[in-house]
């Protein structure tokens, strides 16, 4: 006697209804009983396939009962003899052995994705800070500076602009021996006086840099505010403030900025205004801005070392008791970074070409 596998039925047509009744493959055909009557399709010709919820039942269908649907969560009968030894359906059989017979193919894909996924997810993780600086240097410029032109009349509003022509002068004349260097990095340096005591310089997105008047009044040589400059032109051109912002997003905006969309992370560093005028720099952007401020100096034939003497001076003047307040304490001076910067020098063989920096007297 044939084994009996319980099935089920759907017949299209006018009066379409499912049926639930009893499979047996017989002689050369499916045979599908249900109450009041029976249909059988021929093994010849017969169509076999995986269907329904994740592919785990097996649909009978054939073209001589085009109306007729017949199916069984049983895959137990595709290793029925008579149709493994059908050579016409053996192949159509052997796709469906497996516990998820013809969804395997859609499981293999889910798979693949949620390890591409996961591969991502860990190759962003790992490579996070290169990925910061890439997102960073993908916000357009010009954003970039009306960004910090609305910073800067935030800044005007909190200090005194000084207008002392000899101090101009004093400026002018190491900006035009720097401009030249940076000239390629797409931005278009502004440099502006404060009247404040404080010695020290910053830097806004975009571009505009500040200088106290403290400074340009300490500096024992204009290699020294050269020095300032060059370090801060760095933070500029490094992206430093919106990578500082970048880092700190959620992986979902990194990874929609990175698929072509800074909408997100423009908005957020927009909204952070207050965050950009007092944030302090890390040790490894402080590093970085003095390397490639560094640079700058060598490109400019300045002596580079007038970099160190700021910091050393700085160094004086926070051990005498003075304290920079929020908006102008970017620069964590420690005696790390000025032996990098000696060390650094020492190194250099040749000994780059210097010019002496003139500028108007004090």
């Amino acid at each position: 006697m044939e084994t009996e596998y319980p099935a089920n039925a759907f017949q299209a047509g006018a009066s379409s209804r499912t049926l639930t009744g009893k499979l047996q493959i017989v002689r050369q055909s499916v045979r599908f009983q249900y109450v009041g009557g029976q249909v059988e399709l021929p093994l010849a010709g017969l169509r076999v396939r995986a269907g329904g919820h994740n592919s785990e039942q097996v649909f009978f269908e054939h073209p001589q009962h085009p109306d007729w649907s017949i199916y069984t969560s049983e895959r137990g009968i595709l290793k029925h003899d008579a149709l493994s030894q059908h050579a016409a359906l053996a192949d159509q059989v052997r796709g469906l052995k497996s516990p998820r017979g013809f969804g395997k193919p859609t499981a293999i894909v889910g798979v693949i994705v949620l390890l591409f996924l996961f591969l991502l997810v860990a190759a962003l993780i790992s490579s996070k800070d290169r990925l910061v600086r890439y997102l960073a240097f993908q916000i357009p410029v010009a954003w970039e500076v009306n960004l910090g032109n609305s910073l800067l009349e935030e800044v005007k509003r909190q200090g005194k602009a000084v207008a002392d022509p000899k101090l101009e002068a004093k400026l002018k004349g190491i900006t035009s021996r720097l401009l030249p260097v940076a000239g390629d990095s797409g931005y278009g340096f502004q440099f502006h006086i404060l009247d404040d005591t404080n010695v020290n310089a910053f830097a806004l997105p975009g571009g505009n840099v500040v200088v106290l008047s403290g400074l340009l009044n300490a500096a024992q040589r204009p290699e020294e505010i050269a020095g300032v400059l060059a370090h801060e032109m760095a933070h500029v051109t490094q992206r430093h403030s919106f990578r500082k912002i970048i880092g700190t997003a959620g992986l979902y905006l990194l990874i929609q900025t990175l698929f072509g969309d800074a909408s997100g992370i423009m908005a957020v560093i927009a909204n952070s205004s207050e965050f950009l005028l007092r944030q302090k720099h890390s040790r490894d952007f402080e590093r970085e801005a003095d390397d490639v401020g560094w640079q700058y100096l060598i490109a400019a034939k300045i002596d580079p070392r007038g970099m160190t003497e700021f910091f050393r001076t700085l160094l004086e003047h926070e051990k005498s008791g003075l304290t920079l307040p929020g908006l102008l304490s970017t620069h964590p001076t420690t005696l790390e970074r000025i032996k990098q910067l000696e060390a650094k020098w020492d190194k250099m063989e040749p000994k780059p070409e210097i010019r002496r920096l003139e500028t108007a007297a004090r």
